[in-house]
């Protein structure tokens, strides 16, 4: 079964798995149904919301894809968070997990495509884990100095 529910945890919608017939009565593009079964159950809890335009969802590792997140932006305009499998980063270049385990605790390396406006970060704690999310544009970061008035 998958739910999806508000931020006080009520449950506003839910699905049943049933095989071949989880999707029966749902319309789905060629898009949509390129996203796998997970994608798919996202896009069909999603259907039955009134207002999708600015809506937040957050996607455990099972559902979560970079292709989902772009795609539940640019179609639906729902901003979503999640966190992700190693085996769903295709063809981005990051730091191996066996690398970060050598590093220090606390490391991350974090990675943004701002065409596909999505944005993913790795990082080493007890474990290595992947966060994936939509961005509006991804700048690069500078560091700054700073300057403290002597006291005269």
């Amino acid at each position: 079964m998958s739910v999806r529910s508000g931020v006080s945890g009520t449950v506003q919608d839910f699905m049943l798995y049933a095989g071949e017939d989880t999707f029966h009565g749902y319309q789905f593009s060629n898009d949509e149904n390129a996203l796998g079964h997970g994608g798919k159950v996202i896009v069909a809890l999603f259907q039955s919301v009134p207002n999708q335009n600015c809506s937040v969802v957050y996607l455990n590792n099972y559902y979560c894809s970079l292709e989902l997140i772009h795609h539940l932006c640019s179609v639906y305009g729902i901003f979503s968070v999640g966190t992700l499998r190693s085996n769903r980063l295709w063809g981005w270049d990051r730091k191996l997990d066996a690398t970060m385990k050598k590093e220090d605790r606390g490391r991350c390396d974090a990675l943004a495509d701002n065409e596909k406006c999505v944005a993913v970060v790795k990082w080493y704690d007890n474990k290595v884990d992947n966060t994936c999310q939509f961005i509006c544009q991804c700048r690069p970061i500078l560091n700054n100095k700073m300057f403290l008035q002597a006291n005269t």
